[in-house]
C-alpha cells in the first residue's frame, strides 16, 4: 500500500513540475509572420514512353537530382498548452526553382500544416511539422532532350519535418527547419497524329533546409514572466543505445 502511494505521489509531482515550468506564454501565444530562405534538393523518378506504329519504347530513371535555392514567406498561429507544449498551424509559400541539368525544373510550392513543439527552455522550442504540400507545374525534357520540352500539371502531396525556434528579443525569433516533401506523380502526353504519342511522368521527393526571421505578436498580455531555466535532473554522462531512420539523396554520374 505504501509503495503504491509513493508511485502516485511521484507521478503527481512529475505532472506538477512539467506544468509549472515557465513557458513565456506571452511570446509563444498568437500570430506570427516570417521571411526567410533556404536550399532544396529533389530526388525524382522520371518515366518516358513513346508509342509509334504499334510499338512502345519506354525508359525509367530513378534518383534524378535537382537542386536550387528559394525565398519563403510564412504566417502562423501558436497556442501554449500545459506550460511546456506549443501547438499551432502555419502556411508557407516558397518562391523556388529547383533545376536539373537536363531533365526537369520544379516551380513554387505551397505548404499548409501544423506543428507540435516542446519548450526545452523558456526561449527555445523544439518542434515537428506535418501537412499538405502543393507544387506548381514542372518543366520536363523527354528522354533528356531539351527540344522535347513540355510542362506537367501541378503536384499534390505531404510533408514532414522538424526544427528549432528561439526568441531573440523584441518579439523576434529565429527558426531553422528541415523538411521532407513527397509529391504524387504527374505527367504530360503529346500526340503526333497519326504516328503515335509521347508521355513523360515525374514523381518528385524534395528535401529542404530553411532559415527564417519571424515576428511574434504575442497574446497581448503583459504579466511579468520568469525566465529562469529549470534545473537539470539527470546526467548526460552514461552509455546509451539508440535506433533511428532517415532519408538521403545522391547525385550520381
Amino acid at each position: 500500500m505504501t509503495r503504491r502511494a509513493m508511485k502516485l505521489a511521484l507521478t503527481a509531482g512529475a505532472a506538477v513540475w512539467a506544468v509549472s515550468i515557465p513557458a513565456l506564454a506571452n511570446d509563444w501565444e498568437g500570430l506570427s509572420l516570417g521571411v526567410g530562405g533556404g536550399y532544396g534538393m529533389a530526388d525524382s523518378r522520371v518515366h518516358d514512353s513513346v508509342s509509334a506504329f504499334g510499338t512502345t519504347l519506354s525508359e525509367t530513371s530513378d534518383g534524378v537530382p535537382a537542386s536550387g535555392g528559394f525565398f519563403t514567406l510564412s504566417a502562423g498561429y501558436d497556442h501554449a498548452l500545459l506550460g511546456t507544449l506549443v501547438v499551432g498551424g502555419f502556411v508557407d509559400y516558397d518562391f523556388a526553382d529547383l533545376g536539373s541539368k537536363s531533365a526537369y525544373e520544379l516551380g513554387n510550392q505551397l505548404s499548409v500544416g501544423g506543428r507540435l513543439g516542446y519548450l526545452v527552455a523558456p526561449t527555445t522550442l523544439f518542434f515537428s511539422t506535418f501537412g499538405y504540400a502543393h507544387a506548381e507545374s514542372a518543366d520536363i525534357s523527354s528522354f533528356g532532350f531539351s527540344d522535347l520540352h513540355s510542362s506537367t500539371g501541378s503536384f499534390d502531396g505531404y510533408f514532414v519535418g522538424g526544427g528549432v525556434e528561439t526568441l531573440i528579443g523584441g518579439g523576434f525569433s529565429v527558426k531553422a527547419e528541415y523538411r521532407y516533401t513527397s509529391l504524387q506523380s504527374e505527367g504530360v502526353t503529346t500526340g503526333f497524329d497519326p504516328i503515335g504519342s509521347l508521355t513523360t511522368t515525374l514523381r518528385p521527393q524534395i528535401q529542404t533546409a530553411r532559415l527564417s526571421l519571424n515576428y511574434r505578436f504575442g497574446n497581448g498580455k503583459h504579466e511579468p514572466v520568469d525566465n529562469s531555466i529549470p534545473p537539470v535532473t539527470s546526467s548526460w554522462t552514461a552509455p546509451y543505445m539508440g535506433v533511428g531512420a532517415g532519408a538521403g539523396t545522391a547525385d550520381t554520374k
